[in-house]
């Protein structure tokens, strides 16, 4: 009898790398029953032997938090799995509430610190900060004990829960399989071109990074959303936006392509709480891609990027330190090939998704077995 697993999210796509591509399309290769509860208002619908089934989407971040966890109550009352994995911090009040009314399995899959992202979020006042990010902490540590397992994406979050053997760390390490489709790598382009991919927003220190590209003959291409929209207007008024190359959101064939074509790849993450202690998916992904990274010099990013010769890493806000590191890298090109090379064998040797795979089944067939057990 197969086990049915079903992740909820009001917050994430329908196709979530972690979710969707990742834990989802994992938990179905081995022959578990998954169903992915969203709230984009793209209708139902059947994706790679996946079903989804949407509530709707909601119109603002309070609409959000307030009425979609509601509508998703009365929607997971209506379905019988034998694990329910809620992906948002948003949903915890939702997740105690089925560990009350159902049989299942609660899980609870934490992304990010978000006692440390509260902390810096652009729309919470720095005095209503600490103490929204020492309520939700309270609030966090009251559900997640009364739940049956946490996973965590780092050490960092990992280490904020006590819950003894109820708690694992699943990483967020790239898919193998996605980057054996990688394009042969373009080395006749005009210019020398570096990459930067995902959510285009201040804490990320792209304001840095045209900075530093202004003097330089280097193409930046940026691809992703502007969060807000109106920092597009912020970045477009600094001199070295002239040497960029937008791209809006990019899917994954899109991106391959585009990390083809670069010398390097940045994500230059500010000194922020929730950023110090948190590894970018996007590092290894730039990794897997073979091309060296520019990386913060956190001592998180030091370990694996320094000592394994994978790129350069750096003060994210010191623009000096930045051009000389993309300088570096356009001048020796042949050590940036060797970096990316040894990122490609680091990420087919440790840090791939399908070393996470095996994690991923047992925590959900215990969990499912002692579901069965206690209600047969």
């Amino acid at each position: 009898m197969s086990v049915k697993v079903c992740n909820v999210s009001t917050v994430h796509p329908r196709h979530d790398s972690r979710i969707f591509h990742k834990q989802c399309m994992s938990l179905k290769k081995r022959h578990f029953d998954v169903l992915f509860c969203v709230a984009d208002g793209k209708g139902d619908s059947v994706d790679e032997g996946i079903s989804i089934r949407d509530i709707g989407a909601y119109r603002g971040r309070f609409q959000r938090m307030l009425k979609a966890p509601v509508r998703m109550f009365m929607e997971l009352l209506s379905i019988k799995a034998d694990i329910f994995v809620f992906h948002d911090p948003e949903l915890l009040p939702l997740a105690l509430a089925m560990k009350l009314v159902s049989k299942a399995r609660i899980v609870y899959d934490s992304h990010e610190s978000y006692r440390d992202f509260i902390l810096h979020k652009e729309y919470i006042k720095p005095q209503y900060a600490k103490l929204l990010s020492k309520a939700f902490g309270i609030l966090e540590d009251f559900v997640v004990k009364r739940l049956d397992f946490v996973i965590s994406a780092t050490k960092h979050i990992d280490s904020q829960f006590d819950l003894g053997d109820r708690t694992a760390i699943l990483y967020n390490y790239p898919k193998l399989s996605e980057w054996d489709k990688m394009p042969a790598r373009v080395q006749d382009v005009a210019r020398s071109e570096i990459v930067y991919i995902g959510s285009i927003v201040a804490e990320r220190g792209i304001s840095y990074i045209l900075q530093a590209i202004e003097p330089l003959d280097c193409l930046l291409n940026l691809a992703g959303n502007y969060e807000p929209e109106s920092y597009r207007e912020v970045l477009q008024a600094l001199p070295g936006w002239s040497k960029v190359k937008e791209y809006g959101y990019v899917d994954r064939t899109k991106a391959l392509q585009i990390i083809s074509r670069s010398v390097a790849g940045l994500i230059l993450l500010q000194r922020l709480p929730n950023n110090i202690e948190s590894l970018s998916t996007k590092m290894f992904e730039y990794m897997a891609g073979g091309i060296a990274v520019i990386a913060p010099d956190f001592p998180i990013y030091k370990a694996i990027i320094e000592r394994n010769k994978c790129g350069i890493c750096v003060d994210p806000a010191n623009v000096d330190q930045i051009r000389a590191a993309i300088s570096y890298l356009i001048a020796n090109p042949a050590e940036a090939r060797k970096m990316g090379e040894n990122g490609i064998r680091l990420t087919k040797e440790v840090y791939n998704w399908e070393s996470q795979e095996a994690l991923l089944e047992a925590i959900y067939t215990k969990l499912a077995k002692k579901a069965k057990h206690k209600h047969p």
